[in-house]
């Protein structure tokens, strides 16, 4: 499969939390929380995900309804990190995380893969708005995100904007 990669550096300004970060010779823990075919969500967009609070606002944002208590996610030691590819016309799309790679100290880059299904392939004829949920270490620094296009016919990504402001 042919991948397409767009670096896009999300505001340093907008991402970086407070804390300290790792040092930058060292893995980065990091696991899928969660991962979806249907969000509110109608652009693309990220989100860092801190306490009840936010996460509560999140959900309300990209779900609607009550948020469910997150499971597995302690508020002091672990923080979630949301990216949304935004609104698509039919199933056979999806994302996820294939990495987090230490860059500098407190700075971080995401690798971000979107999945776009090959031409004239089946797929659902219904929207869907794709998603997926990582958890992180807290405090880890600032978030870098590269995403990549996963299109089997070699043509390049869509023209979206990729620097949606937080």
């Amino acid at each position: 499969m042919h991948m397409v990669r767009m670096v896009t550096a999300l505001s340093l300004a907008a991402l970086t939390i407070s804390g300290f970060g790792q040092d930058p010779d060292k893995p980065t823990n990091w696991q899928t929380y969660e991962t979806g075919q249907n969000s509110k969500a109608t652009e693309y967009k990220t989100f860092v995900i801190r306490n009840q609070k936010q996460w509560a606002d999140y959900w309300r944002h990209a779900h609607g309804g009550v948020p469910p208590r997150p499971k597995g996610v302690d508020w002091r030691r672990n923080e979630l990190l949301a990216i949304h590819l935004g609104q698509r016309n039919t199933g056979g799309y999806s994302v996820y995380v294939g990495g987090v790679v230490p860059i500098a100290p407190r700075k971080y880059e995401v690798s971000v893969v979107a999945h776009e299904p090959p031409p004239g392939t089946m797929v659902a004829q219904a929207l869907t708005s794709p998603y997926v949920v990582v958890k992180l270490p807290r405090n880890l620094g600032a978030y870098f995100i590269t995403r990549e296009v996963d299109k089997p016919d070699g043509t390049n990504p869509d023209p979206r904007p990729r620097t949606p402001p937080l």
